[in-house]
């Protein structure tokens, strides 16, 4: 098949999907570049970000028109966005979800991934998958949250960090908590009727606040405080041991001048007040300590400028 046609086909898929469901084409657009029409990542990534621009473009100059595109505000946010991507002002860049999710992804030298039997020093992108790893020690409510979980088994380091299920750990505490008189019996009730609690709660709970939905005494908030400040400091512990890890395989961040960027989305990153202080602490203590410099940049919505950014500077 000529591959003109294999390009006409690919981006009619794109476009159906796109046309469908008002985005997702680039579910179908970048891995048939890559693995149909044998276009390298690179220009894949940018081939799907080209295609979007025009209809962002013309999204943009509608809002503009309508009053709905706060110019003087926007424009902070994208020349912050262009200096981000100043490719030469750091070593190495790591891409970072602390959310509903917990993943990583960074770009390697061809020469580290084994099964390609490259030697080159070109990057690749690859999906950590970092939620999936199963190394670090949990405790009797890990296992516990685990086992009611739809998915028992899996994903063990996200159930350890990730935004999600730190609400559901803290509930199982303080309700074992009052069975062994460490609370109030109405605070464990109390915990017991939150069925779905969440990083928000345990966020406030953590400042002393929101006591009401324990429904019991103040030492009762200041106990619920105490254990949400810790799931929130273990998580943070968590994800630095993965950020480490990934800057001691790469070798970047090894200059206080170039240092290692880390590009972080997500809930528990964005709006905790404790979980992204204590982040930064323990990159900076742990990174001193192994000769690695980390900068940590959190964003907003950042999928497409992800993918753009990927485009630019991989």
């Amino acid at each position: 098949m000529k591959i003109s046609v294999k390009y006409a086909v690919t981006g009619a898929l794109s476009g159906a999907a796109n046309g469908f469901f008002g985005a997702g084409g680039g579910l179908f657009l970048v891995p048939l570049l890559i693995s149909w029409c044998g276009m390298e990542q690179k220009r894949a990534f940018a081939t799907s970000v080209a295609v979007i621009f025009p209809l962002c473009a013309v999204s943009a100059v509608i809002y503009w028109l309508k009053g709905g595109l706060p110019i003087g505000q926007a424009v902070p946010y994208l020349l912050g966005g262009a200096a981000g991507l100043d490719k030469r002002a750091y070593s190495g860049f790591i891409g970072q979800v602390s959310g509903t999710g917990t993943n990583t992804c960074v770009s390697l030298p061809e020469r580290l991934i084994g099964k390609l039997g490259s030697s080159e020093e070109r990057g690749m992108i690859i999906n950590m998958e970092a939620g999936l790893y199963t190394g670090i020690p949990r405790g009797s409510f890990d296992l516990m949250l685990d086992s009611a979980s739809n998915n028992p088994g899996l994903k063990a380091f996200e159930k350890l960090t990730a935004g999600v299920y730190l609400g559901q750990l803290c509930r199982l505490m303080l309700i074992a908590a009052a069975d062994e008189g460490l609370i109030s019996r109405a605070a464990g009730d109390g915990a017991r009727q939150l069925e779905d609690i969440d990083s928000a709660v345990i966020d406030a709970w953590s400042c002393m606040e929101r006591g009401e939905l324990l429904g019991g005494a103040e030492t009762d908030l200041a106990f619920a405080s105490r254990l949400s400040r810790a799931l929130f400091k273990r998580s943070a512990r968590g994800m630095c041991t993965d950020l480490l890890a990934l800057a001691m395989l790469t070798g970047a961040g090894k200059s206080a001048d170039k240092p290692l960027c880390v590009l972080a989305e997500g809930s528990l990153v964005q709006k905790s007040r404790i979980y992204r202080p204590e982040l930064e602490r323990l990159l900076e203590e742990y990174g001193r300590e192994a000769g690695v410099h980390f900068v940590l940049k959190v964003g907003q919505e950042t999928t497409l400028p992800g993918a753009a950014a990927a485009a630019l500077i991989n």
